[in-house]
Formats: structure tokens, C-alpha cells, sequence
């Protein structure tokens, strides 16, 4: 899955700064840390029609597809940048690579890298694979970062105020990464469903699990939760798309809400989950574990 990364770039008038009693600063500040919260669950402008990037077997060529969902003209800056994956799903930032990882960014060339889009306006960034050809087999992940480029204008803000005013104003910049994989040799990796546990938050039935995964490449699917009654009534009740375990990790613990139709009864029968490959790669099943439901 894609990462959306916000910023806030706060901007103050440096006339009145100096001239404000300290708690009128102090009064700003607090401000700041609340609107970056509220700002931190929006989504942005920047819609990308891809979630990752493959290079595998005899291909060479990829495109990204990106659209400007906005109603102002919009500067993005493109990036590589390196990511790794944390037990609970979560991505930090790294620098260097632990062993069993490996990057892909000397091996790839991507553009355009600086972009303007006007509101509703698309474009397609082309990544071409090089220097290719004495890789060892093997697994190599970078993450392409599109990061929104704000337009401050810190002169007109100086103008509106005189020296007994202190201006503050708030813009949030979001950066989208999306994993850029090339994959080396063949593919041996495989994934464990595990620690099935089924419990109640705030009223929502949820699905606690682990997959374990094994062999040189990452895994990627959905997940699927179904509901199975005493009586061998089926009934879809969960559903996540694009679920991951990148490499190195071998270990992911996660959870799924699951729907609670009324004809389901969760305190009998069993739930099957199944975590397939996505539709492009034919549906195939990589795991399933059931859990009994007392």
C-alpha cells in the first residue's frame, strides 16, 4: 500500500516575532500542533493509479499515472527513497541496508522529476531498468516519494501586517511513496497465516493475525474473512486489499474489522481467512487458517 506523509510549513511574520510578548509565540505554537493534527488525516490532492512498481522476468519499462485532484495548480518533486517495514505494517525511513536488503535505485531512471499539474490534470512518469545485467538473484526495493512543493509567498503575508501583528498561516504539503521493486531469479518465497484470534473492539468484531513469510522475495495480496455457520452457510464478512511483507522482514502482525451482517452469529461456526495473490497474478491462493468461534 501507498504511504501518504503529511507536512505543515508554518510561516510567521519575522517583523513580529521579535516584537510579541512571549505568549503570544507561545499561543501560535499551540496552534500549529492542532491544525497538523487535524491536517495529518487528510489525503491531499495527488491521486497515483498505481500502488507499486514490478520489474520481473523480461521487463524493462514501467509507467506511474498521477492526477492533480485539486482546484490549484500543483509542484511535485519525485524521489527515491529507502523504506523498511516494521512488524505492525508501518514504514520507517533508513539509510543503510541490513542484510538480506538491497536497493533499487542505481538500477532504475525515472521521468520527469519535478512536476506542475494543473487542477484535474494527469501525467504519466515513465522508470526504465538499467544497469541490470550482473544483479544477483534476489530482491531489490526502493520507494518512489511524490512530495507536494508549497507555494509561499512570505512578501505578500510581510505586507498585510504591520509591526504589532503577528501572521501566522498553515499549509500542509503531503508526499505519497510507493514501494519500485525488481525481482532477480526465481521465486521462492512463501507466507504463513497465523495466531488467529478473534475479538470485540467498541462493538466491531476484528481479526487479529500474524503472516510469517519465507524465501528471497516479498509477498503481496488481499486478505479475505468468511464466516462459515454450523450449518456450512458462507458468508463474506472482511476484506483488505494490497495487504504486504516486504522484505527483510519475515513478520507481520495486523488486524481486520469484519462486517457484522445480522444473519451472521460470531459466537458459532468458524471464520476461514485466505490471503490470495490480487486479480492481475490470477487469484492464487498463497495461505489459509481457520478459526473456530465458541
Amino acid at each position: 500500500m501507498s504511504n501518504m506523509i503529511p507536512f505543515t510549513f508554518l510561516q510567521i511574520s519575522q517583523t513580529a516575532l521579535f516584537k510579541q510578548k512571549p505568549w503570544i509565540l507561545f499561543l501560535a505554537i499551540f496552534l500549529l500542533h492542532i491544525c497538523t493534527a487535524f491536517q495529518a488525516t487528510a489525503q491531499g490532492n495527488l491521486m497515483l493509479m498505481q500502488k507499486r512498481v514490478v520489474f520481473e522476468g523480461n521487463k524493462r519499462i514501467a509507467a506511474v499515472q498521477y492526477a492533480n485532484t485539486g482546484q490549484d495548480t500543483a509542484r511535485y518533486v519525485v524521489s527515491l527513497v529507502h523504506n523498511r517495514m516494521k512488524e505492525d505494517g508501518s514504514m520507517e525511513r533508513i539509510e543503510e541496508a541490513a542484510p538480506g536488503e538491497w536497493f533499487a535505485d542505481d538500477h532504475v531512471r525515472y521521468f520527469p522529476r519535478n512536476i506542475v499539474l494543473g487542477p484535474n490534470e494527469s501525467q504519466t512518469m515513465k522508470i526504465q531498468l538499467v544497469k541490470d545485467r550482473n544483479l544477483k538473484p534476489g530482491e531489490y526495493r526502493s520507494h518512489l516519494y511524490f512530495r507536494a512543493v508549497p507555494n509561499v509567498d512570505y512578501s505578500s503575508e510581510n505586507k498585510k501586517n504591520n509591526n504589532e501583528e503577528l501572521s501566522v498561516s498553515l499549509k500542509a504539503v503531503f508526499g505519497i511513496t510507493i514501494p519500485l521493486i525488481i525481482r532477480v531469479g526465481e521465486n521462492n518465497s512463501s507466507v504463513q497465516l497465523s495466531d488467529l484470534a478473534f475479538t470485540t473492539q467498541d462493538g466491531t468484531p476484528v481479526v487479529d493475525f500474524s503472516l510469517i513469510r519465507s524465501g528471497d522475495y516479498s509477498v503481496y495480496g488481499d486478505l479475505t474473512v468468511t464466516h462459515v455457520s454450523p450449518a456450512g452457510k458462507k458468508t463474506d464478512v472482511g476484506l483488505v486489499r494490497g495487504v504486504a511483507v516486504y522484505t527483510p522482514g519475515t513478520l507481520r502482525r495486523s488486524r481486520i474489522n469484519l462486517q457484522a451482517p445480522e444473519e451472521v452469529d460470531f459466537q458459532s461456526g468458524r471464520l476461514l481467512v485466505r490471503f490470495v495473490k490480487q486479480k492481475e497474478e490470477k487469484g492464487t491462493l498463497q495461505s489459509e487458517a481457520e478459526l473456530v468461534l465458541q
